[in-house]
């Protein structure tokens, strides 16, 4: 890893572990608000319940005192008919316990319904906070991990294009160190190679060489010294192919074939004699295979 990538890495940790204190904040500030809403929504319900039931009690009391006003206005009503204790007065006391019984019943039943209602906005009331909450704990959540990895994205991106930079700078350099030896190394070479044409025409000049090996050694770069045992080898080749010329001539192709079976020749020394006796090498090669295969198992 470059020294580029551990510096980002290094920033996009630093950032990252700074995002999440900051969500965390915001986050602790949503669960409060939340809380406050909810106990805000709570205190509210409760007052509302509470009136509720005082609501009931003043009708209870209410309904109490009418009744008391009721019977005493019909006790004096009976009173003045005379008929105190008589089946009047008993029905003037049941009309009035009738009434106030269907007054606190109507109270209470409207109370019932009133604290259920309120207790059913309550609960609602508080899945929506909760939910509210939820939604925006998660998108902050989201936001700090996203931004964490926006930033990580970036600052790697930065620390590669830098060390592409400095990577391509030291290519660079390299390549024209590079070019400068090897161009150093080639007018050595070139040097080089002039002075090795020279001294092997100066030997091809002095007879010290042959042709054929003279031409081999500027194609295939032989230095004068191995020039030199390459035409000890020539010459004692050509002591020996002088011997398979003279067969031929002499005896004929068969007693050429026979000598040349006995000695392991080059590609290119068969191509030599093949040449110097206008001979079918192919035909050559496979004769000299036949001779060789017949001595060894006769």
């Amino acid at each position: 890893m470059s020294k580029y990538q551990q510096s980002a890495l290094a920033e996009a940790d630093a950032y990252e572990k700074e995002r999440k204190q900051q969500a965390a904040e915001k986050i602790a500030q949503i669960n409060a608000e939340a809380e406050t809403k909810a106990q805000t929504a709570l205190d509210e319900a409760g007052a509302a319940i509470q009136e509720q039931r005082q609501a009931v009690l003043d009708t209870v009391d209410t309904a109490a005192i009418e009744r008391q006003v009721a019977l005493g206005q019909a006790t004096e009503a009976v009173a003045r008919l005379g008929l105190t204790g008589s089946g009047l007065d008993a029905a003037h006391q049941r009309a009035a316990a009738v009434t106030e019984t269907r007054r606190v019943q109507t109270a209470r039943r409207t109370r019932d319904e009133a604290i259920t209602a309120l207790t059913e906005a309550l609960t609602r009331r508080e899945q929506e906070i909760a939910q509210e909450r939820d939604a925006a704990v998660l998108a902050e959540t989201q936001d700090a991990e996203q931004d964490a990895l926006k930033q990580r994205n970036d600052l790697m991106e930065a620390a590669y294009k830098a060390e592409a930079t400095e990577n391509a700078a030291k290519t660079s350099a390299a390549q024209s160190a590079a070019n400068k030896n090897t161009s150093v190394a080639q007018s050595k070479a070139s040097r080089d190679e002039t002075i090795r044409q020279d001294a092997l025409k100066k030997l091809l000049s002095e007879e010290k060489i042959h042709v054929d090996v003279y031409i081999d050694a500027m194609k295939n770069g032989w230095s004068v010294e191995e020039t030199r045992r390459r035409q000890v080898e020539w010459t004692a080749w050509r002591k020996i192919s002088g011997t398979f010329v003279d067969a031929y001539q002499k005896q004929g192709y068969d007693a050429a074939i026979a000598a040349m079976a006995q000695y392991d020749m080059t590609e290119r020394q068969l191509e030599d004699i093949c040449f110097e006796l206008n001979l079918n090498i192919d035909t050559v090669r496979a004769d000299i295979a036949a001779k060789k295969k017949k001595s060894k198992e006769g």
